[in-house]
């Protein structure tokens, strides 16, 4: 069977997973996207390093995909859970990490213990943008939905 983008996919999350098993705190998406490649060093050939470069950056683009949907909470990893006493708190969060060679942040995921005052601030500050955004959308659809049926009682 070929090897699919959806199993890229998911390596990438088992990579993640077993890096949070082992109690790392901090997983950059560069390293993950590293640790992916690693586990298929069978380039060969006279253009082994233009298929190292066009794979790496489509693993490094499937992981910031990935952690951004986790982010995002259009998915969920199976090692992310809520912290005990809390309703919503995550044990991990995906944050903002270093800048890379080309000036684009990237991302990490952390353990919420292992946050700073201010990376929990600015994950709280992110929510709030969030919660702006689903109370547009939500107002979007009560007019809408008053228009149309307004028209269609008419």
């Amino acid at each position: 069977m070929a090897y699919s983008l959806s199993d890229l996919e998911k390596e990438i999350i088992s990579t993640i997973e077993q890096e949070k098993a082992s109690g790392n705190e901090r997983i950059p998406a560069d390293w993950v996207a590293h640790a992916v490649m690693a586990a298929h060093p069978r380039i060969t050939g006279d253009d082994k390093d233009f298929y190292t470069v066009c794979s790496y950056r489509t693993v490094r683009e499937a992981t910031r995909k990935v952690m951004g949907e986790y982010r995002k909470g259009e998915i969920q990893l199976d090692t992310q859970m809520t912290m005990e006493g809390f309703e919503f708190l995550q044990t991990y969060y995906v944050i903002a990490g270093p800048k890379d060679e080309d000036g684009q942040s990237s991302q990490v995921q952390v353990h919420v213990d292992a946050m700073s005052y201010e990376e929990l601030t600015a994950k709280a500050v992110e929510h709030d943008a969030f919660a702006k955004g689903h109370a547009r959308h939500r107002d979007e659809i009560y007019r809408f939905r008053d228009s149309k049926f307004a028209a269609q009682a008419a």
